[in-house]
């Protein structure tokens, strides 16, 4: 038996670092646009490349971590799809239950920084093949669908657990998925142990805007884990970049800051977080000791660039809380 099953698709990120380019904001909305000269060459002062996709991400962050990890997910036939089967390989990822459609070209990404911040490019291959059996598992964490597999990859999930009571769930649906509708999103919410959602993801799931005012972020926070909650997912997180986390374990809201300032690269903050969480989690056997862990793992993951570079050790991400006083989550 593993440790987890991982379903979710894969890719290659590849990263541009820019200088050249605008920003263009309407001073009514916080939405803003990026400009580059059109139709001239822009000039590239830093390059990247990484494997990524959320369930990649998150299974290589639990295999760092010291869990036995299997990926479930769909690869191309051509080189793109070799080169990030060799990465996931290297990062100690099981992919015995993973899938190659010989025909089907690999997802890709281009992902475009200026001024600290992310514009994504990506292509997205559907392909024709789905996804096989779950393998014996104490956890399946799911996210965004693989191949032909969306929605019913959540009824198998779910027909998983009716015949393994035991299994835990962790869920991070894509926000194609949040768009769609609780509705849609029913079959695994319901039988959902942990939940982690962004913000702006949380906002989604529940038809809802909690405003990030000063002085009501708090409030807005415990509204949006509150509604979660109300989904079935007995431990709901909501991660919200450089200010941390919240998380409800059904009885108490807790914060917890971020861990430090600054970031060279942003790509696979979440998804850090989510493994780091999972681990803390089994580790710790409290949400405080998986909400410093996630932290951790996130904060350490943006400074390199790529999704997975920055991954920490379970000794790694044991010791690193010592480095910083005062630091723990605050029940709010």
């Amino acid at each position: 038996m593993t440790d987890f099953v991982c379903i979710g698709d894969v890719t290659q990120d590849n990263f541009f670092f820019i200088d050249e380019a605008e920003v263009h904001c309407d001073l009514r909305t916080d939405q803003c646009e990026l400009a580059l000269k059109y139709g001239e060459k822009i000039p590239v002062e830093e390059i990247g490349q990484s494997a990524g996709g959320n369930g990649a991400n998150v299974a290589a962050g639990l295999s760092k971590l010291g869990f036995s990890t299997k990926l479930m997910t769909i690869f191309g036939g051509d080189e793109r799809g070799a080169w990030i089967k060799r990465k996931l390989m290297e990062a100690g990822v099981d992919l015995e239950s993973a899938t190659t459609e010989e025909k089907r070209m690999s997802n890709m990404s281009g992902i475009i920084l200026f001024r600290r911040e992310r514009t994504i490019l990506t292509y997205h291959s559907d392909g024709e093949a789905r996804i096989g059996e779950i393998p014996e598992t104490k956890w399946v964490y799911i996210s965004s669908p693989a191949g032909k597999d969306q929605g019913t990859s959540y009824e198998m999930v779910k027909e998983y657990k009716k015949n393994h009571p035991g299994v835990k769930i962790a869920a991070n649906p894509p926000m194609w998925d949040l768009k769609t509708g609780r509705n849609f999103l029913k079959p695994i919410l319901e039988i959902t142990d942990v939940l982690v959602l962004n913000w702006e993801e949380a906002e989604t799931l529940l038809g809802s805007q909690k405003l990030k005012v000063k002085n009501q972020k708090l409030q807005g926070a415990k509204e949006l884990l509150a509604g979660m909650a109300e989904t079935g997912a007995k431990i709901v997180v909501v991660t919200d970049g450089p200010d941390g986390a919240y998380a409800f374990d059904g009885e108490t809201f807790w914060h917890c800051g971020s861990f430090g300032v600054g970031a060279v690269e942003p790509t696979g903050a979440g998804d850090a977080f989510s493994s780091g969480f999972l681990a803390g989690l089994i580790d710790c056997g409290t949400v405080t000791g998986a909400m410093k862990w996630g932290t951790v793992n996130s904060y350490s993951v943006i400074q390199k660039i790529g999704s997975q570079a920055g991954l920490l050790s379970r000794e790694e991400v044991r010791i690193k809380p010592g480095e910083k006083t005062n630091w723990d989550p605050k029940q709010i």
